[in-house]
Order: C-alpha cells, then sequence, then structure tokens
C-alpha cells in the first residue's frame, strides 16, 4: 500500500520507517507513486470514521525530498500543501545540515532558557530571596563556595544596574532607585516617615486614578509644599504596563549583562579589593586524580569525626585535623563539608610546600570564607614544628604503587604531629605484583637500545596485555607506624603458579597496583580484585624485564623485589629465579629513583 525508506539500503534486514508519531503530529514517510497517495488518503478517510477525529488538512504539508515530479498534483491527492525543505518538526530542524550551527541556534536557546530557570529555582530554594533581584547573603562556611562568589559581586552589579519599570510588581517604592537617581526614601524622607506603606510595591500605591499612599496623620500646612515637591517628582514617572520590571546594566550599551562585561568593569584596582574570581568560577583548580575520589576522604574524615567525638560533646569539642600535602585544597574542602555533614568542630592546619599551591589557597580562602577555620602553612612536612598535636593526620601522598611517591617518608617525619591516639588517613596501604604478557609495552622499551629504559618502571594504561594470574601483596605500610621499625627498606619474594589450562606463557614484566584503608571500611584502589569502582585516577605501573621469560604449566615464577633507601633517593629492585634467572634490575638505583 505504502512505503517508508530503508535506513541502511545494503541491508535488507534494515530498518524500515513508514511514519513517527508524536502526540497529534504525525509525519508520514511515502513513495512518489500516485497510488502510494490514493492509499494514503484512504487510510486517513478511514481513521476520521472510525476515530471521530478529524485531520486538520489546512495545517497539512507535503514535503518533496530531492526532485520529485509533479508534486502539487501530488499534493492535492491528500488535500494539504506543499512545503520546502528545510523547515522544522517539532522544534527540530528537519531536512537542513545537521552540522550547521545556524540550524541549531534555536535549540541552544530553548535549552538555555530551560537551565537557566532550573538554576534560578535551585538557588532560591536553597538560599532564599532578600528581595525581588537576589538571594540572602551566604554566611556557611561549607560547600557554597560558588554562589557565594556570585553573591558577594551582587552590590557590585546593584551599584551597575538601573530598574526599568514595567508592572512595578517587583520594585519597592520607597527604598528602590525607580525614579531619577535616587531612592524616594532618601529624596523626601519626611513624606516616607509620615508614610504608612513602607514596604510596599509600585504596583500597591498605583491605580488607575493614580497615586494611592496613605498617611498615619493629616498633614500640616508646612507640609503640604514638600508633598507637591514629592508629587512632582513621581511625574517623570512612567505609566505601569503589563512586562515585568527588569534591570538594565549600564555596562553595556544594550543594557544587556554579560559576563564580559561585567569582568572588564569589575577587574579595576578601584572596584575591587581581589580580582574578578573567574579561575575560581569557571575553572577546576583540583588535579583529576583528586577531584575523582576527594568523596572518599570525606566519608573517612566523617567516620573518624564521629569517632572521635561523641555527639553529645559535639557543640564542646574542636578536633584538630592536618592536611599534609594540602596541594590545592581538595582535601581542604573534604574535610570541612566532613565537619558540616557530622555535625563536629573542626580547625584544619593545611600544610604545603609548592609556593603556587599556597597562592591558590590563600585565594580559596578568602572565597571559601575560611578563614576562621584553616591555618595555611608554607613548609615542607618535615621540617615545621607544629604548635599543637593533631587529632586526625589527613594526606594524599598515594603512588600507583602505594609507596612509590614517598609516602612512608612523608609521613614518618609527620607523625610527631599526631597525638598518641590519632588517627592517620589513609591509615595503610599495601602494593601488589602480578606477572603480564606485553609484548606492545615490551617492544616499545626495547626500541630505546638501552639498559636504562629496561630499568624503570612506568605508570601506563594497560592495553592488549594478559594477566596470567592474580596479583600478590608486596609491601605493607601501616600509619601511624607504632613499631620500633626506623627504616622504610623492604624485601619479599613472590612464587606465582601459572594456572596449566593458560599454557605456555611468555612473561615480558610485572604489573603493580595499590590498595590501601582510608578509615575503617572505607577503601580506595586499584587492586583488580577490590578496585573502588569507577576509579580511573591511578592507572598500573609496569617493571619490565631485560629478557622476557617463557613460563610451563606447573613450573612456578619466583621473583624477588626490594624497596630500598638511601641518604637522598628512594628506588625498586627487582629479579627472577625460576624457572631460570634473571639480572637483578636497577641496582643501586642506577637508572630508576625518586629523589627524597
Amino acid at each position: 500500500m505504502t512505503r517508508g525508506f530503508w535506513t541502511n539500503d545494503s541491508d535488507p534486514r534494515g530498518l524500515s520507517i513508514s511514519h513517527l508519531q508524536y502526540a497529534d503530529d504525525t509525519l508520514v514517510f511515502c513513495g512518489t507513486e500516485e497510488d502510494q497517495l490514493k492509499h494514503l488518503r484512504i487510510i486517513f478517510i478511514l481513521f476520521e470514521a472510525v476515530s471521530g477525529l478529524h485531520i486538520n488538512w489546512s495545517k497539512s504539508f507535503v514535503y518533496p525530498v530531492n526532485e520529485v515530479p509533479e508534486i502539487n498534483r501530488l499534493a492535492g491527492i491528500l488535500g494539504g500543501k506543499v512545503g520546502e525543505m528545510p523547515t522544522t518538526y517539532l522544534g527540530m530542524p528537519l531536512g537542513a545540515n545537521s552540522k550547521s550551527k545556524n540550524i541549531w541556534n534555536a535549540m541552544v536557546e530553548t535549552c538555555e532558557k530551560k537551565l537557566n530557570s532550573l538554576w534560578k529555582d535551585v538557588i532560591i530554594s536553597r538560599y532564599a530571596m532578600e528581595d525581588s533581584w537576589t538571594t540572602k547573603e551566604v554566611r556557611s562556611p561549607y560547600g557554597v563556595g560558588l554562589w557565594r562568589t556570585i553573591r558577594n559581586l551582587w552590590p557590585k552589579i546593584w551599584r551597575n544596574s538601573k530598574i526599568d519599570i514595567g508592572n512595578g510588581r517587583k520594585t519597592f517604592f520607597w527604598n528602590d532607585v525607580w525614579v531619577g537617581q535616587h531612592s524616594l526614601k532618601q529624596l523626601h524622607l519626611e513624606i516616607y516617615n509620615l508614610n504608612q506603606q513602607k514596604e510596599a510595591t509600585v504596583a500597591e500605591v498605583k491605580d488607575n486614578k493614580g497615586w494611592n499612599l496613605s498617611f498615619r496623620r493629616r498633614l500640616n500646612d508646612w507640609e503640604i509644599d514638600k508633598l507637591e515637591d514629592f508629587y512632582k517628582s513621581l511625574e517623570q514617572a512612567s505609566n505601569l504596563d503589563a512586562k515585568e520590571d527588569s534591570l538594565q546594566w549600564l555596562r553595556a550599551n544594550n543594557r544587556k549583562f554579560t559576563i564580559k562585561s561585567a569582568y572588564r568593569h569589575f577587574d579595576r584596582p578601584a572596584e575591587m579589593l581581589l580580582p574578578w574570581p573567574w579561575k575560581m568560577i569557571w575553572k577546576i583548580n583540583v588535579p583529576h586524580k583528586v577531584a575523582c575520589f576527594t568523596w572518599l576522604y570525606q566519608r573517612a574524615v566523617a567516620k573518624a569525626l564521629v569517632d572521635r567525638v561523641p555527639d553529645e560533646k559535639a557543640s564542646t569539642i574542636t578536633t584538630v585535623l592536618m592536611v599534609v600535602g594540602a596541594g590545592r585544597g581538595p582535601l581542604v574542602r573534604a574535610s570541612l563539608q566532613a565537619a558540616e555533614e557530622t555535625g563536629r568542630k573542626l580547625k584544619v592546619y593545611a600544610v604545603e610546600k609548592n609556593p603556587n599551591a599556597i597562592v591558590t589557597l590563600h585565594s580559596l580562602l578568602k572565597i571559601e570564607g575560611w578563614e576562621k577555620l584553616v591555618t595555611i602553612v608554607s613548609s615542607d612536612m618535615r621540617c615545621w614544628d607544629a604548635p599543637e598535636k593533631a587529632d586526625i593526620l589527613v594526606s594524599e601522598l598515594l603512588g600507583s604503587f602505594g609507596d612509590n611517591e614517598l609516602s612512608p617518608e612523608c609521613l614518618d617525619g609527620a607523625q610527631r604531629f599526631l597525638k598518641e591516639d590519632g588517627i592517620s588517613i589513609p591509615s595503610s596501604y599495601t602494593s601488589f605484583f602480578q606477572p603480564v604478557t606485553a609484548s606492545k609495552l615490551y617492544n616499545d622499551i626495547k626500541s630505546h637500545k638501552d639498559l636504562v629504559h629496561f630499568e624503570t618502571a612506568y605508570v601506563v594504561k594497560f592495553h592488549r596485555v594478559a594477566r596470567l594470574t592474580s596479583p600478590q601483596p608486596v609491601f605493607t605500610f601501616n600509619h601511624p607506624e607504632d613499631s620500633t621499625r626506623k627504616s622504610n627498606h623492604r624485601y619479599t619474594k613472590l612464587r606465582f603458579e601459572i594456572p596449566t589450562d593458560t599454557g605456555s606463557a611468555l612473561v615480558h614484566g610485572f604489573a603493580g597496583y595499590f590498595d590501601s584503608v582510608l578509615y575503617k571500611d572505607v577503601h580506595l584502589g586499584i587492586e583488580p580484585s577490590t578496585a573502588t569502582p569507577n576509579m580511573f585516577s591511578w592507572f598500573p605501573i609496569f617493571f619490565p624485564l631485560r629478557t622476557p621469560m617463557c613460563v610451563q604449566p606447573g613450573i612456578p615464577l619466583e621473583v624477588h623485589i626490594w624497596r630500598c633507601c638511601g641518604t637522598s633517593k628512594v628506588w625498586y629492585e627487582w629479579g627472577v629465579t625460576s624457572p631460570s634467572s634473571s639480572p637483578i634490575h636497577n641496582c643501586n638505583g642506577r637508572s630508576y629513583w625518586v629523589g627524597l
């Protein structure tokens, strides 16, 4: 009867679409044959007869795709008009170049309006309105930095704006500037004091007959002259209309507010004490690795705070928390949010040695309003003399192999800050080793044709790597370290059994992972069997072998690993002793090390 179109002409099993329907709009596809149009007309007539509904032919169009002979005659069969491509259907572009930016402008504008409306509703529901134009000031020090920054700019925005009076429902008659350059309260204070409608809007004191003002007593003769002056000042006010009151931005020729114009105007020393905080608003200053897991740290700190301070003492005890290696502040923020979540009082020391990060921390302190909560310390944690002991010590020094970014050495130096019963977050971390077949990685390393590259560990995202057996734990570090052991030197020997169903395997090296316990049941890691879900912040570390090792089923693979510590560096050494012996890689840290 009628034919639609195939989504894939080359595939006879492809999808055929004859019509699309949304509510009371229907889009029908058919061929250019006259019979198809007649059949379609019959279907529509029967539909009207059976359903009792009527098809509005005056709003129906026939759109030709490509060249269609006798299109007017074909349209006459259906009774619709001939339309032209491109057009729109349900607000969507139809028949236009989908890659053209122009056709999406209307849709983008519609989405922006809906998002702006949603954003406005969320802000109003959380912070409440102070007047018709803005919310109340943000005073909480926790988790509201973005809106606090925007809201703090309101006095400057207000001074550079003018009310465009419409229906008068949003404009306060006495307190807003809507007639001349000053408010009516400022210009006519004596009349204001006599008036009984001090909080009234313009719409509430204006009716069809004029200004409907009420006074608390009869005016004296000498006050009549002042009242006449007052009414004369109202003569310059325009008549009210149906549109809403709005603000005109005086710093743009078209009187419309833009971020660009505000940035140009406010970024002047005479106008602002601080630079326009565009980086804080529009750019993320948190490294991706930190941004992905701060919520886990927040959860760990919250549990530690609850364990540290019982509910009945939450309002009287202040917990001292030190973030060692504070960076640009994500763990400081997570700790303060944990305090807000649990209702605990918190005093934070943010210890950081990077001078660039210190600058960011100071800016963050002012913007977030943390001055009374956070003390910034510009120092290496190993050299700083803390003024008091900490209840909780928070750090993020974990590497792909757990301890390969000097976390043990740094936290050993910082442990003197912690009270005897204090809590360290993380409390422990363990590294893991796993034999892998990784021919591409091996060939990439081999292409350098030197020893150094074969004795270097690489943090890399694995592709086309065969994991030959389950990982095994290598080194574990606990914090605070309460044992008498003073050295972080470690050695272990691992024995792997390749499954018999794997067959012979060529081992090109070992994959390294870590798993850490932040606090109690809150853990974070990349060891495959216990990896944190959706955690892409760390890639595995790869320890290569200078010569690939062929391992037969039933023959163990034995590997030795050392973590060595010198006066100025830390390094790893590794070697295989079964099924055959390999050289010890990276002896004395000759090729690869981490400086202290």
